[in-house]
Parts: structure tokens; sequence; C-alpha cells
């Protein structure tokens, strides 16, 4: 039984990555588990200031060098194997975990329920999914039979996406020219510059007033072709700024 490629995509700006996130990927690679079903490799994209062109060159990376899925790993997050097996052996076209937008103030995690799920946990208990008492609740009351839940949007920070998926969608997105030419050229065969062509598979753009994020303008055209994007609620991966964002650090502590 042939393993799995599992491209690990990693936007790296300045080519900063952060040792706790270092570390976490080392220990995929040390997981005797993983090994045994995955072949891992990361291919990291450096000092690429534009988050959702990285994204879009990591996507067309996963198509053209073979791989059976991208898992993006952003560059500020740490994990554990456990977290990472319980993405990829969901076996899902796109799923993700979650983590703490980095805010002392409003801490909420990181994902986009159904309008009518949000509506109805505003009426039944006065809290929305995202906010960590409501993501209790919503794990308790609508993750009854499995942690993997069906949603409108994932952020992509800890996301497993099938190329599959990329293949599709690439067909009815926009394409542009990468950035990445040659400056003592001029001209290219039309072949060429076919090679060149990216597909915008992770917009930013104006959706129903709001500016709508790389992450989730990626799982509304998922949703808009017919491919459903789905969080595991049991991965809460931890998210570090200047100090480390984990659910963990607003819990009560214990008398």
């Amino acid at each position: 039984m042939s393993k799995e490629k599992i491209m690990l995509g990693m936007p790296a700006y300045g080519g900063n990555v952060q040792v706790l996130c270092f570390k976490s990927v080392l220990r995929l690679f040390q997981d005797p588990r993983i090994a045994a079903k995955y072949t891992l490799e990361v291919i990291a994209l450096q000092n690429e200031s534009l988050i959702s062109r990285a994204r879009q060159e990591l996507a067309k990376a996963a198509i053209t060098r073979g791989y059976d899925r991208l898992f993006f790993i952003d560059a500020d997050t740490a994990f554990t194997p456990d977290q990472f097996l319980a993405i990829v052996d969901a076996d899902k076209e796109v799923i993700g975990g979650t983590y703490l937008k980095k805010s002392l103030q409003k801490p909420g995690l990181n994902f986009n329920v159904t309008r009518e799920i949000n509506e109805e946990m505003l009426r039944r208990f006065g809290i929305t999914p995202t906010t960590l008492a409501g993501f209790e609740i919503f794990k308790r009351e609508y993750c009854k039979e499995s942690p993997i839940v069906k949603v409108n949007h994932v952020p992509t920070g800890f996301l497993s996406i099938k190329t599959d998926v990329l293949r599709r969608l690439s067909e009815k997105v926009p394409q542009y020219l990468s950035g990445v030419c040659d400056p003592n050229r001029v001209f290219y065969s039309p072949e060429e510059v076919e090679k060149m062509k990216v597909a915008e598979l992770f917009p930013v753009s104006v959706q129903n007033g709001t500016l709508e994020s790389e992450d989730w303008g990626f799982c509304r055209l998922c949703r808009e072709n017919g491919i459903e994007v789905y969080l595991h609620t049991g991965v809460v991966v931890e998210h570090i700024g200047q100090i480390t964002f984990h659910p963990s650090m607003f819990q009560p502590a214990e008398k």
C-alpha cells in the first residue's frame, strides 16, 4: 500500500518560523505512526508579503509536484502529532483545526458556523460558538456524535486540503501570471506563459459589505462549488504572538 504524499505548506514572511512551530514540525517527522502512513515534505515560502499570493503559490506547488494533499501550517502555530493525525486521518476534502485570535480583550476562536447555528445559540444560550464559553456549548450541543462538524469557514493556519480540490477550483477562478520571472527576458513562449499562471484560490474581496480574508475566500469558493468544509472541534492549536495564545490561559486556576 502506497503512502499518501502530503506537502506541508508554510508561508514564512522574512524567512521567520517560530521555534515552537519548528519543534512541532520536527515531531511530525519523528512520529512512527505518521511515517507508517504518510510521506511528508516541507515547502516554505519566504519573503512573500502578500499572504493570499503566498498561499496560491504553495497551492500551485502542491498541484505541479504531484502531492495528494496540501496541509497549511502557519509559522506562528504550535501543535502535536496527535492533532495533525486527527486532521489527516479524518480523510475530508477540506478540514482544519482552529486557534485563538491574538486578542486579550476579546478572546475568540477562529472559525465560522452557519448563520442558523449562530442565531440558535444566541437564542438558546445568549452566546456565539466562537467565544470560549460558547465553544464548549457548541461542542456539547452540536458535536455529540463526532468532533468533526460542517462549517462555513475554517482558518488556513492548520488546514488540510486534498489536491484534487485545488485542481477542480483552479478551473473555475481567475488566473494571473506569477511574479517569478527572469528580469533579463522580455518574451516568453505560450508554453512558458502557461506554466507561470497561478489560480486565485485564496481571494481577498468585499462580500456582502465585508472585506473577506483569504481563508474565508477559499472556504466560500469551496461551498459555492459543492465542496464541504469541516472543522475538527477537538483540534485547537497554539497561536504564537508576543505571548502564546491558547484557551487554557483563560481558564480559571484550580483551587
